[in-house]
Order: C-alpha cells, then sequence, then structure tokens
C-alpha cells in the first residue's frame, strides 16, 4: 500500500505541474531586452519584461530600482484602469542585475487590456463572423498607407477620460500583410481568399493587434500552446512551430509624432489543456495505482512469479 501512495503522489505531482506551468522565463535567452510572452490557449499570459537601465535613466529618467517599480507600477495601474476589470495584468516580481531590471507579469485574456490599442482573441470562425474584421484583414492585402487607425490611452492619470487617435500619415511607407502558411518549417504566402475559408471554417485561434505607444518592450517573443498555422507578413520573425517574435514599426501620426505600432496577427492550433492534461494523469495514476492494489490484493504478482519461476526450472 505505501508503494501504490507514493506512485500516485508522483503522478499527482506531475500533473500539478502541468496544471500550473512556470512562467516562459526570460532569463533563458539572457539579458536580452524584449518582452517574452507564454501564451496559453484561453488566451491568458505569464509574460517578463527585461529592459536595460542605462535606458531606463536616458529615456525615463529612473535612477534606481525603486524608481522603476514605482513608474512600473503606476503604468500597469493605468492600464488596468483601461481595462474590464483592475487585475487585467498582475505584477508577481521585480528582479535586477547589473544591467537590467526584469519583471514578472501574469494576465488575463489578451483581449481584456486596454490602452494600447486594437487586440483580439478569438476562435477563427468567431472571428471571421465580423464582417468588419475580415475587410480589415483584406485592406491589408492591397497595401496600408495612410489609413491605419489605432486607438490609445493617456501615459499617466492627466486627462484620462480623453482618446487619442493614432492615424498613419500618407507619407508613411505602404507596406502589405499578408497571411503566411507555416508548414513543415517553411511560409508560404496565402490568397486572402483561402485565408478566409479557413478562419470560417477553423477552432484554430487568431490573435491580432494594432496597438501603439507600447513603452520599454523593443520586441516581443510569444511562445504558443500549440503549433503555429497562419502568421502575417510584416515584423514577425516565426522562430520554431510554436515560438514567433514581433517588432514594431516607426510611422507618423497625423500630429506629426513618429511612434512604434505594432501590427499583425497570427493563428495557432491549440495543444491539449492544462486542465485535460492533468485530467490524462490523474486517470493513469488511478489505473495504475488499482491494478497494483489488485495485483497485491489478489496476489497476481505472487502468482506471475511462481510461473516464471516454474518455466526456468523445467528448462
Amino acid at each position: 500500500m505505501r508503494r501504490i501512495g507514493c506512485l500516485l503522489a508522483l503522478v499527482l505531482a506531475v500533473a500539478a505541474c502541468v496544471l500550473f506551468p512556470q512562467p516562459l522565463a526570460a532569463r533563458a535567452e539572457g539579458e536580452t531586452p524584449g518582452m517574452y510572452v507564454a501564451l496559453r490557449s484561453g488566451g491568458s499570459s505569464d509574460t517578463e519584461l527585461v529592459v536595460e537601465k542605462q535606458r531606463m535613466r536616458e529615456e525615463y529618467g529612473l535612477e534606481t530600482f525603486a524608481d522603476f517599480q514605482r513608474f512600473f507600477g503606476d503604468y500597469i495601474a493605468i492600464l488596468n484602469g483601461y481595462s474590464d476589470d483592475v487585475d487585467v495584468l498582475n505584477i508577481e516580481e521585480y528582479a535586477e542585475t547589473d544591467a537590467c531590471y526584469t519583471v514578472s507579469l501574469s494576465t488575463r485574456r489578451l483581449d481584456k487590456i486596454g490602452g494600447l490599442g486594437d487586440i483580439y482573441y478569438r476562435l477563427g470562425s468567431t472571428y471571421a463572423s465580423f464582417s468588419d474584421q475580415m475587410e480589415t484583414l483584406e485592406g491589408y492585402y492591397s497595401g496600408v498607407r495612410g489609413r491605419v487607425t489605432c486607438t490609445v490611452y493617456p501615459r499617466t492619470d492627466a486627462g484620462r477620460t480623453q482618446v487619442t487617435h493614432v492615424l498613419a500619415r500618407a507619407d508613411n511607407p505602404g507596406y502589405e500583410i499578408a497571411a503566411q502558411r507555416y508548414a513543415d518549417g517553411a511560409l508560404q504566402t496565402a490568397a486572402f481568399e483561402d485565408f478566409s475559408a479557413y478562419l470560417a471554417g477553423t477552432k484554430d485561434r487568431i490573435v491580432t493587434f494594432r496597438a501603439a505607444q507600447l513603452l520599454f518592450a523593443e520586441s516581443i517573443t510569444i511562445r504558443l500552446d500549440g503549433k503555429l498555422c497562419y502568421v502575417s507578413s510584416e515584423n514577425i520573425e516565426v522562430l520554431d512551430e510554436s515560438t514567433l517574435r514581433l517588432t514594431p514599426r516607426e510611422v507618423t501620426t497625423s500630429e506629426g509624432e513618429t511612434i512604434a505600432l505594432w501590427l499583425g496577427y497570427f493563428t495557432y492550433s491549440p495543444g491539449l489543456s492544462p486542465f485535460a492534461i492533468g485530467c490524462i494523469c490523474v486517470l493513469t495514476a488511478a489505473v495504475v495505482g488499482a491494478v497494483i492494489f489488485c495485483g497485491i490484493r489478489y496476489s497476481w504478482f505472487s502468482a506471475l512469479a511462481g510461473r516464471i519461476r516454474g518455466g526456468k526450472q523445467r528448462k
């Protein structure tokens, strides 16, 4: 019985690790500045942000670790104020090294985050049912020039009710954002009709983003809870079948300000949810435990060992 208990405890421990995975470790990349996101199939995420101390001093006047904590905490509070609830973004931990500050965050669904622009996280078929959203994606195929709008909010508490409209002017370099299918380690551009038909009939997740004035992040590396299917063609680098890196493009607003604009989309096929994997682990533990219990209770193992010994002796 003691062995059964130890086996069940071991399998349940494995299930617990699956049910409650650790955040994506930015430190595994070294002290490379950027945002590192582990995206779950339900749209929530674990995130680490790595920023250089020198940049914080030069651009934001933040001289100490305490200054950075206070500034970043205020910024997250403002974003939560624009979001659906006060805990859409949660700061889990701060850390520092000789050269960098690191912040660990957890978020609820990406599309709950307000104040950064327009972010969607949906089933492909649900997204395709909105004609205005599909018209936006179709418009990207014909080239983006001077007609991208992005709604963002002030970075400080002053005038929090005001909305800033970011409009790319006609003198910005135009570019097309076509969908690319990812398969067997390669990308191939897909016609919009094919991409639209795929979205209309799939349960894959689609993430679209149109964000501006995102503080701190120089790039965003996203690890998916599943496999990449389609990715837009501009400012997204595919690292492997489950990992991609986003970078922004500089554009000029209608007010003449140069800003970083994050624009694109990707779809992916999620794997088994942590809950489902945990259930499988628990069920496996139960079955193995039941077999061992019955083997001991009804002397199955002793009988089997006796047969094996008897066979060897006859030989």
